[in-house]
């Protein structure tokens, strides 16, 4: 979950990519042999998104799922994941 809290949506798409795309390069060692990993991240930013912090926890976390639900390895905003719906707001 990625909460750019000064950062435009385009701003934070970018250093989320980056994030997810770094991760996926690497290669963990452990106990068991090579581990590659993905990431799938969910985008909300203030005010955008809200100014309180759990509204937009909760709105990050839904667009976290949104990304799993949809084909995982991948980050997505608020917007990418309304797809013409207004997510939930928590309450707070």
């Amino acid at each position: 979950m990625l909460l750019a809290v000064l950062s435009p949506i385009p701003g934070a798409k970018v250093i989320a990519e980056r994030i997810r795309e770094a991760i996926k390069a690497e290669v963990f060692q452990t106990e068991m042999g090579p581990l590659k990993v993905t990431l799938s991240l969910g985008i909300a930013t203030a005010p955008d998104h809200g100014l309180d912090k759990l509204v937009l926890v909760e709105q990050a976390d839904q667009c976290l799922y949104y990304a799993k639900r949809h084909g995982r390895n991948q980050s997505v905003t608020v917007a990418e994941a309304q797809g013409g719906r207004k997510l939930q707001a928590a309450e707070g």
